[in-house]
């Protein structure tokens, strides 16, 4: 009896926590941007095979590409021309088993170095690009992610306290924070409201979202792609505002075959962050546009820190991933397209 008792006190706390945590954050309603720009792209000379991730690394361009035999791709920003690749797979020095590249780099007067995530060794690698491209030893340090959370999560940071965060793939939430023991790993479970039941074994794809840290490691943006909402967090893993769109409406997922229907759509697919702004690219897909190889346009929603819906920037192609070059405010995104191509987009600085 005193065993239950001692339970159900416990129970109460938790649910008291759960329900002071959800009551924190602010909700921010967006019907529209009051700045939209229609883009109109070129098609660069660089074709991949399957690029998953593109960012800018000082004066390179860096595609990782995960069907080629070097996973990392570094091509001169100004003339597109390929400098080199490494990367190859492998467990052997200098090589990687299931490398991931999150957008986490570092330009210091030593060099440019970039955090490989190795999803088979569930470690960082601190890796020196000059080095590499040179074909010398690149990997500088390797830093542990505790099973706690690696085994559980994709795109994982380090955030600078040491500690880790990722976007969750168990179903327990929808971002998973740890320290470097993993004895204080933690998943967050703020879940857009729905007014039905999602079995467990859809909610372990449908809550999948990309992640982008803010560069002075205080704010975590994630943006989801079954649900159009995104979220902001502290680095404590504070929710601080969810957006919701006033003429979207929540989708329906009963069972697995619901995410197979021609009619569902993919929403967030990559998201950029600077100190000002966030950039989250829509893909403006479903199921039947993958499947016709439909030219649907995608988007970039532009917001500020506080949740304000800053420019629509929209392109004339479906893309998939994209970076920026802010210096000339250019756009690199992967297109969806069969040779998957990198265009290249001009917009106007929507910040005077």
């Amino acid at each position: 009896m005193k065993i239950l008792i001692k339970f159900s006190i416990i129970f109460l706390l938790v649910l008291i926590s759960i329900s002071c945590t959800k009551n924190k954050f602010e909700e921010r309603v967006i019907s529209n941007f009051p700045i939209e720009q229609n883009l109109k792209g070129r098609n660069t000379k660089i074709k991949m095979y399957c690029p998953v991730i593109i960012d800018i690394i000082d004066t390179n361009l860096l595609i990782v590409d995960i069907c080629s035999d070097d996973a990392f791709h570094v091509f001169n920003l100004k003339t597109l021309e390929k400098i080199g690749s490494f990367g190859s797979k492998g467990k052997g020095p200098n090589e990687f088993v299931s490398p991931q590249y999150f957008g986490q780099n570092k330009v210091t007067q030593e060099g440019s170095y970039i955090f490989v995530f190795d999803d088979g060794k569930l470690s960082f690698s601190k890796v020196d690009i000059g080095k590499a491209l040179q074909g010398n030893d690149f990997i500088t340090e390797e830093i542990k992610v505790p099973y706690e959370l690696g085994a559980f999560s994709k795109d994982i940071l380090m955030l600078n306290n040491g500690w880790f965060v990722g976007t969750s793939m168990s179903g327990n939430g929808t971002l998973g924070i740890s320290d470097e023991s993993g004895n204080q790993t933690k998943w967050i479970d703020d879940f857009p409201d729905v007014d039905y039941l999602i079995p467990e074994d859809v909610k372990q794809i449908i809550y999948q979202s990309v992640i982008a840290m803010k560069p002075d490691g205080s704010r975590l943006v994630i943006a989801n792609i079954s649900f159009k909402y995104i979220l902001v967090y502290n680095t404590n893993g504070d929710l601080e505002f969810r957006t919701k769109f006033t003429k979207i409406k929540t989708p329906k997922f009963y069972s697995m075959n619901d995410l197979m229907q021609d009619d569902t759509r993919n929403y967030y697919t990559c998201v950029y962050a600077n100190d000002e702004y966030f950039f989250a690219l829509d893909c403006n897909q479903t199921i039947l546009d993958f499947k016709k190889g439909s030219k649907s346009k995608s988007r970039i929603e532009v917001y500020s820190w506080d949740g304000q819906s800053i420019c629509l920037l929209n392109l004339d192609s479906p893309a998939r991933y994209f970076t920026i070059d802010e210096e000339t405010n250019t756009i690199y995104a992967v297109t969806l397209t069969t040779n998957s191509q990198i265009r290249r987009y001009k917009y106007i600085d929507f910040t005077d």
